[in-house]
Parts: structure tokens; sequence; C-alpha cells
């Protein structure tokens, strides 16, 4: 098997792979807001935390897309 390179561009473990699935806020090129959903290594999991950037239901998705987070 192959290495696994997460959307961060790091090396992940086939268990970040399932476990560190995450929806982010973000922003499209005509600075829309957007959900992205990533695949992240932990040290880059923890990042998103620190930054309050993840969505953790689809009611903080929509209260997002709607611009109200």
């Amino acid at each position: 098997m192959g290495e696994l390179i997460g959307t961060c561009g790091h090396k992940i473990t086939l268990k970040e792979c399932y476990a560190n699935a995450i929806p982010v806020k973000e922003y499209d090129k005509e600075g829309r807001r957007v959900v992205c959903y990533m695949v992240v290594c932990d040290k880059c999991l923890e990042w998103w935390k620190k930054k309050k950037l993840i969505l953790h239901n689809e009611n903080e998705q929509k209260e997002w897309l709607d611009g109200q987070g």
C-alpha cells in the first residue's frame, strides 16, 4: 500500500484518515462562505481546533453558510 497524504499535505495514518475527516469554514475565490471537507494529520487537526474553524454538525454548517458563524 502506498502513502496516504492528507488534505493538509502531510503523511497520515489510516486511523487519521477516518478519525480526522472534518468540515471547516472556508471562502471560495469570490469571497462566499463555503464548507470544505478535509482529512488532516493529528497536528493539523489541533491547529484547526485552536483556530475554531471546525464545523461540528449540520446546524453549525448551515449557520456558517447563512452568515451567522
